[in-house]
């Protein structure tokens, strides 16, 4: 596609928006989006179409993709549109579904954020209304990334530091710590959890204490769980099952524990539940679980049986970004490429410029060859596979590996080869003249 027809198009487009057919033109910027990705121009029109078009999830992603590259107040404008959209189209869908409450039981635990505030690079404060249910300390919500990806969050305060709560309920303003990147927040997104079936005090305002803390380091039982650990290790899954039935108990409960019993309902033909199995390695998570990688294995694994293998995917990732230790790095980095291969999550490929910046991301090997061809990737840039390892020269790491890349490589630039044939052809003058001054002599 040459520069001119691709103005076409992007007039086409803008013009189908003037006349309100949004759909139309997004097929068009689609089209533009494929033959040239990462366009600011053609990503900001794709968001606006989706907007119209009510899909604030798929507009918040182009939001992200729009970052740094055009300027802070259009990016929050259009931020602001998407956070418009959701709550309408949270209303409308609350209206068509009589969400809320039946019989004074809460159907579900939904809350609607007004604003994010990053605490840290791995928490985030966020600040909205419960629309419906109830939200405890200490519980796991659900957050959809603006990707569209749902991730584990486990509730670190409700309230302020000053006054923090133990409970808020449907119609409550309320500020929540959350472990989750800040950047997989955005206002007008809805965080949810699951419904609580175990009842929780009414007393609304924790005491300042600091009160007694959970720690699976001293389990009340310690001898009884290594001696379980020791069964699912050795394939006694049976009789493990046995032994961890009174430590996962709320009053008994542990880490360890939890993981262990996850296991066993995976990998135990007989009690396989995998929908159980996530229960206790979603626990095993939030008793401190973030940072250990046997919890994070287990919990990948639950996910994928559940139909989740790419938000199980994230979590191993997120663990292996986190990982300082190499040989910790290393066996992360077999776990990810196994876990990909076995959930059928294919590869990707990302490239990053002279910055670091990750320009181009596809597992599409056709799709890198056209980037690298046209430009958008330059071709000095670095590559690495599955996010994760060493970043590498492209030539060095993909072109030997197919042949289409490699093409791209060997053809070192249309003017070389005719500098070279040139050469060649007074090289063959000279050296004939040669032959023929000796001959004649």
């Amino acid at each position: 596609m040459t520069n001119e027809e691709a103005k076409e198009i992007y007039l086409r487009a803008t013009r189908s928006m003037e006349a309100k057919d949004f759909g139309g033109a997004l097929r068009l910027l689609d089209g533009l989006d494929a033959a040239r990705p990462n366009s600011r121009h053609v990503t900001f029109q794709r968001a606006r179409c989706f907007i119209e078009m009510k899909q604030p999830d798929d507009a918040a992603a182009c939001c992200m993709k729009l970052e740094s590259k055009i300027e802070a107040e259009r990016l929050a404008e259009l931020r602001r549109e998407i956070e418009r959209v959701r709550q309408e189209t949270s209303s409308a869908l609350g209206a068509d579904t009589g969400a809320g409450t039946q019989n004074g039981v809460e159907e579900s635990n939904v809350l609607i954020v007004e604003a994010v505030f990053p605490a840290s690079t791995e928490e985030t404060t966020i600040r909205g209304h419960v629309k419906s249910g109830v939200f405890h300390e200490g519980d796991t919500v659900t957050v959809i990334s603006p990707e569209g990806m749902p991730l584990l969050a486990p509730i670190l305060r409700l309230g302020t530091a000053d006054t923090p709560l133990k409970i808020v309920r449907g119609g409550q303003q309320v500020v929540m710590l959350l472990r989750v990147e800040p950047n997989h927040v955005v206002p007008g997104s809805s965080i949810t959890s699951l419904v609580q079936e175990q009842s929780y005090a009414e007393t609304m305002v924790v005491s300042s204490g600091t009160g007694d803390v959970a720690d699976d380091e001293a389990p009340a039982a310690p001898q009884a769980l290594l001696e379980a650990e020791r069964l699912v290790k050795s394939g006694r899954l049976d009789e493990a099952f046995q032994a961890l039935e009174s430590l996962v108990l709320p009053e008994n409960e542990t880490r360890l524990a939890h993981r262990l019993m996850a296991r066993i309902l995976l990998e135990d033909e007989g009690r396989r539940n995998a929908k159980k199995a996530l229960e206790h390695a979603r626990r095993a998570f939030e008793l401190g679980g973030a940072d250990d990688s046997p919890v994070i294995d287990v919990l990948a694994e639950t996910l994928g049986a559940n139909g989740e293998a790419a938000h199980g995917l994230r979590f191993l990732e997120r663990l292996y970004q986190k990982s300082n230790d190499m040989a910790a790095r290393n066996a992360l980095a077999g776990r990810i490429n196994d876990f990909r291969s076995k959930h059928g999550l294919g590869h990707v490929w990302e490239f990053a410029d002279d910055y670091g910046d990750v320009v181009f991301e596809s597992g599409d090997i056709a799709e890198i060859a056209k980037a690298i061809g046209n430009g958008t990737i330059p071709k000095g840039s670095r590559c690495r596979r599955n996010r994760i390892g060493d970043w590498r020269n492209i030539e060095a790491t993909l072109a030997a590996e197919f042949p289409e890349i490699g093409k791209l490589y060997r053809q070192g630039g249309k003017g070389s080869g005719v500098i070279l044939r040139i050469a060649i052809a007074i090289l063959s003058v000279v050296l004939a003249g040669m032959i023929l001054y000796l001959v004649t002599r």
